[in-house]
């Protein structure tokens, strides 16, 4: 009768999920208070993309640990996001390691986007996952629809979650980057009191939405 009470509180342990290692990612002050385009203005694509750094990962070796993950920008900054194309707005983390060349896929990973509280936004989705031969590896969470934004044209990003395994490699973590892309769209970053009061998208530029189509045509071929 123990043993079988002991079998049982072993396997009630074994279902609890795993507390999520916070990575804080410092942002510039001088990057806040600024509108990041990633609308074509009709004289070159612009980058529609930021990234910032953490170290809370260095030094660990890739083992094939399991890893739950919130990735934070730090002191409270957010990410302000003008929806204008929700499925061209991504989230990427990517680690660098001491690898000379591919360092290994992550493992099956899944993720969602935080709000500006810490919660989930939307649903969760399977992420994608890549590497490359300069030794990164990574992950992303990417096509986004309206609903995974609540139906809201502006929407508060903090930074994103995620479930995942490193690879088995055995090289060493030097660094991890919390990438935003947001093509299509325009980005802020700021605290919740730095940011402006976020208009709606029928409120904004007229030459804001002028690019987007502008966009569309040249990606059309019909200018």
């Amino acid at each position: 009768m123990r043993l079988l009470f002991a079998s049982f509180i072993i396997a009630v342990v074994l279902v609890v999920p795993a507390q999520a290692t916070t990575l804080s990612f410092l942002v510039d002050p001088a990057q806040t208070g600024i509108l990041y385009s990633g609308i074509y203005d009709g004289n070159a694509f612009p980058s529609g993309s930021l990234s910032f750094h953490s170290s809370a990962l260095n030094g660990t070796v890739l083992n094939g640990q399991s890893l739950s993950l919130d990735g934070i920008l730090a002191n409270g900054v957010l990410a302000r996001v003008f929806a204008l194309d929700p499925s061209q707005v991504a989230l990427t983390l990517e680690i660098y390691t001491n690898a000379n060349g591919y360092p290994g896929f992550v493992g099956y990973t899944t993720g969602y986007l935080l709000n500006q509280n810490g919660a989930q936004i939307g649903s969760t989705h399977v992420a994608g996952r890549g590497m490359g031969d300069n030794g990164t590896t990574g992950m992303g969470l990417v096509f986004f629809t309206r609903a995974d934004f609540g139906g809201a044209q502006v929407v508060h990003i903090s930074g994103a979650h995620f479930d995942t395994s490193l690879p088995t490699t055995g090289y060493t973590i030097t660094d991890v980057a919390l990438g935003f892309s947001f093509y299509n769209n325009e980005l802020e970053l700021g605290t919740i009191e730095q940011l402006p009061e976020a208009p709606s998208l029928a409120l904004l530029p007229v030459g804001f939405l002028a690019a987007l189509m502008l966009r569309r045509k040249v990606a059309a071929g019909e200018v």
